[in-house]
C-alpha cells in the first residue's frame, strides 16, 4: 500500500535549498530511492529527506517515491517473493502415512541414495529420519513416493504444475 504525503512535495522539494538538510536521492527515470546525502545530486532527482522520513517507511531505500507516495518497487517485490520461496523449500516437509519427513534439499538427495541402495542391495527397508529426528524403517516403495510428493511440492512452490 503506498503511503501518502498532503502535497506534491516532490515538486516543491527539488527547489528548495535549505542548510543543512538531507535528501535522498531517486533515478530520474525510475523513481526509485538509491541513496542520500547532504546536498542535491547533479545525476539524481533530489527530494528533501524530511518529507521521505514523514512517510513512516524504517528505510526508504529502494522503494519507489511518485505522486507523494511511497510504494515497494518492482525489485523489492521480486525479492520478497524469492525469500518467501527459499523460506518454504528449506522447511519442505511430506508425510507418508503417519510418518513426517523432511524434504529439503539435502533430504531429497538422501532419498535417492536410500532409494538406490536399498535397490542395489534388495533390502526390503531403510532407516530413514523423520522431521523429529527419529530413524524409522522405510519400504523401497515408500522412498519412491517420497520423491514423488517431494517434485509435487517442489512444483508448487516454485510455480509449476500441481
Amino acid at each position: 500500500a503506498a503511503k501518502h504525503c498532503g502535497d506534491n512535495a516532490l515538486s516543491k522539494s527539488r527547489s528548495l535549498k535549505i542548510g543543512g538538510q538531507m535528501y535522498y536521492y531517486l533515478e530520474k527515470d525510475t523513481k526509485i530511492i538509491v541513496g542520500q546525502g547532504s546536498e542535491e545530486h547533479p545525476r539524481y532527482f533530489s527530494v528533501l529527506a524530511s518529507v521521505i522520513d514523514n512517510l513512516g517507511a524504517d528505510n526508504p531505500m529502494g522503494y519507489k517515491f511518485e505522486n507523494g507516495a511511497l510504494s515497494k518497487s518492482a525489485e523489492m517485490l521480486k525479492s520478497e517473493r524469492d525469500q518467501e520461496k527459499a523460506r518454504k523449500l528449506a522447511n519442505l516437509e511430506i508425510e507418508i502415512g503417519s510418518k513426517i519427513f523432511p524434504a529439503d534439499e539435502a533430504a531429497q538427495t538422501r532419498m535417492m541414495i536410500a532409494l538406490k541402495s536399498a535397490e542395489i542391495s534388495g533390502v526390503q527397508s531403510v532407516k530413514f529420519p523423520t522431521v523429529s529426528g527419529e530413524l524409522v524403517d522405510v519400504s523401497a516403495q515408500e522412498l519412491k513416493q517420497m520423491i514423488i510428493l517431494c517434485a509435487q511440492k517442489l512444483n508448487e512452490i516454485l510455480g509449476g504444475v500441481k
